[in-house]
């Protein structure tokens, strides 16, 4: 790994492609980008240009429209030389779409070819699209970052749509998820879990008793044809097998963890143990 060249808390005002050729191998723990559509329409922005002949002129009009002979001549070579599959990947696009949304995932490929070189070993990167190019940018992505460190795709869900008679309302983005590497990834869920609103516990939990509130659930779990072994015995008068099912309970997670750490210790190690201490209990 090498030593970060770069100031934390920096904003720079130019073609990232620039900033990031000049930031040193494996200095980044996480990058969020949003990078144009390809909806072919123009946007308003800072006037300027960007290297590489992707020039935008001196007014605020950025165009969100790509050319074929305008990507630079060193993109095509580095991607056709050096990353064979996504070469692939954007001549399949060629083909299947037309050459401008081949140009449009030359530029992106390049950048990103960049944002997976200063990524650590532990980072992750989120990029955020719509359904225009999102299929095409996954398999771009798969091909820069491995298919094997795709986390998740979020399907961002906005408050109003652009309603169309004619067909279902287009109301989506994407935001596609990958690590460095899977093995090694650093993932904080609990910093991005939303604490319930006093709404949303009510309606969870409906139900209390002097101890607070809950609320009831199953126990039991379809049998795929299984009828043999504890899971399948009668408890406390319910012949859970003549319902053709069977007793399963939390294994994994934060409840399982939370019900040894509280009620049951070692619980996971046995069912009748579990289900003797829930009758105790009164659960």
């Amino acid at each position: 790994m090498e030593t970060q060249n770069f100031p934390d808390n920096t904003l720079y005002e130019m073609d990232n492609l620039i900033v990031l050729r000049g930031m040193n191998s494996e200095t980044v723990d996480l990058i969020a980008t949003d990078p144009p559509f390809n909806t072919k329409r123009s946007r308003s922005g800072t006037a300027g240009f960007y290297v590489d002949n992707w020039k935008y002129g001196d007014t605020n009009i950025l165009p969100d429209q790509w050319k074929w002979n305008e990507v630079h001549p060193k993109w095509l070579e580095e991607i056709e030389d050096n990353h064979k599959a996504l070469h692939s990947v954007i001549k399949a696009a060629e083909v299947v779409q037309d050459k401008n949304t081949a140009a449009f995932l030359c530029f992106l490929s390049v950048r990103l070819l960049e944002m997976h070189r200063i990524l650590k070993s532990t980072g992750s990167i989120y990029l955020h699209c719509d359904p225009t190019a999102s299929h095409y940018i996954k398999a771009c992505m798969d091909a820069i970052f491995g298919k094997q460190n795709f986390q998740n795709e979020i399907v961002w869900r906005r408050a109003t749509a652009h309603n169309d008679p004619q067909k279902y309302g287009n109301n989506t983005d994407r935001l596609l998820y990958y690590s460095k590497r899977c093995t090694k990834r650093v993932w904080n869920g609990d910093a991005i879990i939303a604490p319930k609103s006093p709404e949303e516990i009510d309606k969870a939990y409906p139900l209390t008793d002097g101890r607070g509130k809950y609320r009831s659930g199953d126990l039991t779990g379809p049998s795929h044809g299984y009828s043999g072994g504890e899971s399948s015995q009668p408890w406390s008068g319910y012949d859970v097998r003549a319902k053709g099912r069977v007793w399963s309970v939390p294994l994994t997670g934060k409840y399982a963890k939370w019900i040894e750490d509280n009620l049951i210790p070692n619980y996971r190690l046995g069912l009748t143990q579990f289900l003797k201490k829930c009758y105790t209990l009164r659960l």
